[in-house]
């Protein structure tokens, strides 16, 4: 096996993948079909070529570190691919039995597929029951072929000589994520938690007496719309862009986000070809959700429009990661920010105090109901058992919930696990910054060049690599845990 033709196929393919998400039609009865761009590098993912890239690893000395691990994020991704040509023919099943799913509700019939924004939308807490009452009928049909689907991956990957999926994929590699961890951060946010959506009920909601979330919340609350008159015309690209300025970070001709609006529901960056080419779309409709979608997107894509044209030459594997926690940790970072009551009187200069507060308020509760619905997912990723989980959001329906918002719903196509890592990490980041440049480290310029410095290894290194590297710590849940329990 040639390996330097090998990752320019590679970064040819994941090239040819995020064009085609970009081009493709918006919408979510839009499906994205991907199987076109696979059987164009079919040979890229084939048994032979899996066979191949181990042969080069173990010919590789040990003490080559950076091209061992070159080498075995490049089998990973082959052996993830292969596993999904495996299941393509059930996934397509699925996908159309998943689009042809109707639910007539109030005189009108929604394609399942709008089930989650409609929900979103809907302030009364009954209608919302019935309409998601509706729509786990609705979906309930597809459920031989949603197992059909894990039966097929877990298949391919027994094929491949591993005891299972999440093996093959890594889900349980990793300490963090570990029941014991899961349990622990679950038990020691639970309080605050609970505080904060006590006050959000009374502050927001106050003909309503203050209850646990069930399924059919989920998707309102996560959109925040009590904060659209802050952020709702706000432009997540203009503010970012501003971020960026107060900084120090400035884009030369290589790192310059070409950015869109879009009738997409969601915020999202595209690695078409980093750094030289990075798309940023951002939905048309303004609401606080979009805002902070947006400002997680723009991040995201910001890093990678910095890192290093060689890396990304030489080894594309550093920049396509199986495993992007790394680039959604700087997300995570930005997004939060709008969690910080000194930033937001930067940014909201025409609110007062208590407008601050409140918002901050509603930021920490965010990141708390994001964060223990992470949890939930982690525990049902990595169970034996399929939609079998220890913790409950709300009830015995949280589980195809989850299950259907992994498979439909997951913006940035990451696990759950991968997601968490990223979300630890980025306070861990967020801490480093404070302590090393001030609480109000985004007006200050070595900040921005530390920043940078970071993006310019794409992916190169793993969030636990980099807690390393920035806290000499080994990455927890420490101070993720403290910034929901200051809520309370």
């Amino acid at each position: 096996m040639d390996i330097t033709v090998y990752r320019r196929q590679f970064a040819s393919f994941n090239s040819s993948f995020e064009l085609a998400r970009y081009e493709h039609p918006a919408g979510p009865d839009q499906r994205f079909d991907p199987w076109r761009i696979y059987d164009r590098y079919s040979d890229l993912f084939s048994i032979d070529a899996i066979n191949d890239l181990k042969r080069v690893y173990d010919q590789v000395s040990p003490d080559l570190e950076t091209e061992r691990e070159s080498l075995r994020r490049l089998l990973l991704s082959a052996q993830r691919h292969f596993a999904e040509i495996k299941a393509s023919e059930v996934t397509n099943e699925l996908a159309h039995c998943e689009s042809s799913s109707t639910v007539a509700w109030r005189g009108e019939t929604f394609d399942s597929n709008h089930i989650w924004s409609q929900l979103a939308r809907i302030s009364d807490a009954a209608s919302r029951d019935e309409l998601t009452a509706r729509w786990l009928d609705s979906i309930s049909s597809c459920d031989d072929l949603r197992l059909a689907r894990c039966n097929s991956l877990e298949e391919a990957a027994s094929s491949l000589g591993f005891d299972s999926y999440a093996a093959m994929v890594g889900t349980s590699d990793s300490s963090l994520t570990q029941p014991a961890n899961l349990q622990s951060l679950w038990q020691e946010t639970e309080a605050a938690y609970h505080l904060s959506l006590s006050k959000l009920f009374a502050r927001e909601f106050p003909g309503e007496p203050p209850r646990e979330l069930n399924l059919s919340d989920v998707p309102f609350f996560q959109k925040v719309s009590w904060l659209d008159f802050f952020f709702a015309r706000r432009s997540s690209v203009e503010v970012h862009a501003e971020v960026m300025r107060r900084v120090g970070v400035r884009g030369g001709p290589q790192q310059q986000v070409h950015v869109t609006s879009t009738p997409r529901l969601h915020a999202e960056y595209f690695a078409v070809e980093p750094p030289r080419d990075v798309r940023l779309t951002i939905p048309s409709t303004p609401a606080a959700s979009t805002f902070l979608e947006g400002m997680a997107a723009a991040a995201s894509a910001q890093s990678f429009s910095w890192c290093s044209s060689t890396l990304a030459a030489r080894h594309p594997e550093f920049v396509y990661a199986t495993e992007p926690a790394t680039g959604t940790a700087y997300g995570f970072l930005f997004k939060y920010l709008a969690a910080d009551e000194k930033w937001l009187m930067d940014f909201l200069p025409a609110a007062n105090e208590a407008q601050v507060r409140k918002v901050a308020e509603g930021l920490k509760f965010e990141l708390a109901l994001t964060t223990r619905l992470l949890v939930e997912a982690c525990m049902v990723e990595s169970s034996t058992e399929a939609g079998q989980s220890t913790y409950k959001v709300a009830d015995e329906q949280i589980r195809p919930l989850l299950v259907r918002f992994n498979q439909t719903h997951r913006k940035d196509r990451t696990q759950p696990s991968v997601q968490l890592r990223a979300l630890a990490f980025s306070f861990v980041l967020r801490e480093h910054l404070r302590t090393r440049y001030g609480s109000r480290w985004w007006t200050t310029a070595k900040a921005g060049d530390e920043l940078v410095d970071l993006w310019s290894t794409g992916c190169r290194y793993s969030v636990e690599e980099l807690s390393q590297a920035v806290s000499s710590e080994t990455l927890s849940f420490a101070l993720l845990t403290d910034a929901i329990n200051e809520a309370g």
